[in-house]
Order: structure tokens, then C-alpha cells, then sequence
């Protein structure tokens, strides 16, 4: 079990000063996931199921607008398709997915249910039958869908985070907690595949510099961050203390170990003669920094609760450290200094910037 010391994350790359108390996290297992489905399954190595070249071309044609977010065209695309080959369940997939994305959940789930029919084994479409009964507000169907998309796609993070929020509608929280730590596990391991390449490429002899890798490193991060800092806030609001701070740490650390990789591949880059819009494509991302300022103010929430001012206080300097704009964090510093000074304003002392 890996344990991160939070005063070693921060002093790397916080302005010197008294460190948060120091503090371990737990992270839970991780078994490698593998390639994460975007949602509209597979395209080239299910191309096989399609009779016609040309048929080929034009379904990843329809595919290209998908992820051009131009559904329309595509789902007419997918529709002249069905009229050469009713019976392909790449097509009704697709379709589906199509309807979906235009906010027809109705309309989406007979060709997904079709895309079933044919094949019994896709958990694209199950996937996507789950998310939209989720979207009508049908929580058991969508909890029941969900579970049959984690047992024929067990990789994929996005069905632990639907079969979560429906567990969190219904409110199962042993569930929703379980659900949340399986999503976080998985994002946090294709993460890790990524830093490794980033962290290997950074030390090679021959440096290769390749913007696209730091920007899916920073994608994983602010992912895997958000999801941190929100399992942290859910133990919060259940009352699990110790297990918000376990998960508010971790973010935090994720953060500042991004935060040295990062820094040590655009020195990499300097030293290599980049153009000023390459490194551009490096800097950090501003999302990154607003979601630790987030974790450490709920790290504050959760020391408030057990009554550690000194620490709370410590969280929220360090805030200040990271944004000295942040006025609304002066104002409860000063209220939780007032409140050590009298014990009837503890009251006031609360903090619910993370919440």
C-alpha cells in the first residue's frame, strides 16, 4: 500500500513556509485497466463486421462527426447505412449513440436495444442504454444497467461513475463509495501508464519532445483530481472523516507531482530551443490549481470537524499562498482565529469553501 507524505508534495512547489501538517494517504489498489472506450465503441477493429469497403468509409465518416460533436449529419449518415444493412449493429449502435448525444433518450434506446439484440456481448450498448434511462430519471433500470456494464466492460471507468450516481440517487451510500473508489482506481491507473512515458521521455538521452503526451497527462489529472476531491467531499458529507482526508490528500498530491513532472519537461523543452507556442501547449492548467484550492479548503472542512483549528488553518494559508487574492479565505481565517480566542464564535470558524 503506497503512502505519500503531504509536507514532502507541498514544499516541492509551494512558497517556504510551515508545511500542512504532515499527513498520510492511502491509495487503494489498482489493477491496470485496459484502452478506455469513448463511447461510441471501438471503430476500426469492429470494422470487420461490415460487409461493403465502402460502407466502411462512410461509417467512420460517421464516426469523424461524432466526434465533431455534428450528430445530425452523423446520425443521417448512420441512417443511409442502415438502408444498405438493416441488420449491422455497429449502425443501430451508432444511431443510438447519436440520439443520445441530441437528448432523444427515448428515441435512442430501441436502436440500442437493437445494436443489443444482434450483439449480445456489447457493453457500448449497454453502456449507453444505462446512461440514458439515467437521463429519464428511471434510477433502477439505469442502477441495473449500469451493473450489467461493469461486468462486460469491468475497465471502463465511466460505467463505475454512472452505476455511483445512480447508487448516490437512490441513496446507497456504502454503494455509491465502493462504485466511486472502482472509477478512481481505473482513471488513476491509465494516469500513471501516461506519467511513466512523460517521466521516461523527460530523462532520455535523446530528448523528443512531444506536447500531446503532457496534455493527455494533464486531461488524466484534472480527471483524476476532480474525482478525488469528490469522494473526499461525499465522505464528508456522510461523516467519514478520515476517509475524506485519505482522498483530499491524495489529490493534493497528484497535483504537486504533476506539478514537478511538468516542470521538469518544460525545462527539457527551454533546453531543446521550443518556439514560444510550443511551451505555450505546456503550462500548467489553471483547472488543475482551482481543484487543489478546492481539496484544501475541504481539507480545512474536515479539520474544523474534529476540532484541529491550528491545521484548518494551515490548509487555508496555504490557499493563500497558492491564490493571495482570495479574500473570502482572509475573512475565515480571521474567523477561525477569533474563534480559538473565544470558544462561543467557534461557530463562525467554519469552513465551507471545499464543500
Amino acid at each position: 500500500m503506497k503512502m505519500i507524505l503531504l509536507s514532502n508534495v507541498l514544499a516541492a512547489v509551494l512558497p517556504t513556509r510551515k508545511p500542512v501538517p504532515a499527513e498520510t494517504v492511502e491509495h487503494p489498489t489498482s489493477n491496470k485497466p485496459s484502452e478506455v472506450d469513448a463511447g461510441y465503441g471501438d471503430t476500426r477493429s469492429n470494422c470487420h463486421q461490415i460487409k461493403n469497403l465502402l460502407f466502411e468509409n462512410r461509417y467512420l465518416q460517421g464516426i469523424t462527426l461524432i466526434e465533431q460533436k455534428k450528430y445530425p449529419q452523423a446520425l443521417n449518415e448512420f441512417d443511409r447505412l442502415l438502408t444498405h444493412e438493416p441488420d449491422n449493429p455497429l449502425f443501430h449502435l451508432q444511431r443510438g449513440i447519436c440520439l443520445k448525444h441530441l437528448g432523444e433518450f427515448e428515441g435512442a434506446l430501441p436502436p440500442l436495444f437493437t445494436a443489443l439484440t444482434l450483439d449480445p456481448q456489447n457493453g457500448v450498448a449497454v453502456k449507453n442504454i444505462a446512461a440514458c434511462y439515467q437521463s429519464l430519471r428511471q434510477k433502477q433500470a439505469s442502477a441495473w444497467w449500469y451493473g450489467l456494464a461493469t461486468r462486460l466492460n469491468p475497465h471502463d471507468p465511466d460505467v463505475w461513475r454512472g452505476l455511483g450516481e445512480c447508487y448516490d440517487s437512490l441513496k446507497m451510500a456504502n454503494e455509491v463509495v465502493q462504485s466511486y473508489k472502482k472509477e478512481i482506481d481505473l482513471i488513476a491507473s491509465l494516469r500513471d501508464d501516461i506519467v511513466a512515458d512523460v517521466s521516461q521521455s523527460s530523462k532520455s538521452q535523446f530528448f523528443c519532445p512531444c506536447p500531446s503526451k503532457i496534455k493527455q497527462m494533464n486531461e488524466y489529472t484534472v480527471r483524476l483530481i476532480d474525482r478525488l476531491g469528490y469522494i473526499g467531499r461525499y465522505h464528508l458529507a456522510i461523516g467519514h472523516i478520515d476517509e475524506a482526508k485519505n482522498y483530499l490528500l491524495w489529490s493534493i498530491s497528484t497535483w504537486a507531482d504533476t506539478r514537478k513532472i511538468t516542470d521538469h519537461y518544460n525545462l527539457r523543452c527551454i533546453d531543446s530551443g521550443l518556439s514560444s507556442y510550443t511551451l505555450n501547449l505546456l503550462k500548467f492548467p489553471a483547472k488543475q490549481k482551482q481543484m487543489l484550492v478546492l481539496a484544501l479548503g475541504t481539507l480545512a472542512d474536515c479539520h474544523v470537524r474534529e476540532e484541529q483549528i491550528s491545521e484548518a488553518l494551515d490548509c487555508l494559508q496555504t490557499i493563500l499562498d497558492i491564490e493571495p487574492a482570495e479574500k473570502i479565505v482572509r475573512e475565515r481565517i480571521q474567523n477561525m482565529v477569533a474563534s480559538v480566542n473565544d470558544p462561543a464564535t467557534k461557530s463562525e470558524g467554519k469552513v465551507s469553501y471545499g464543500g
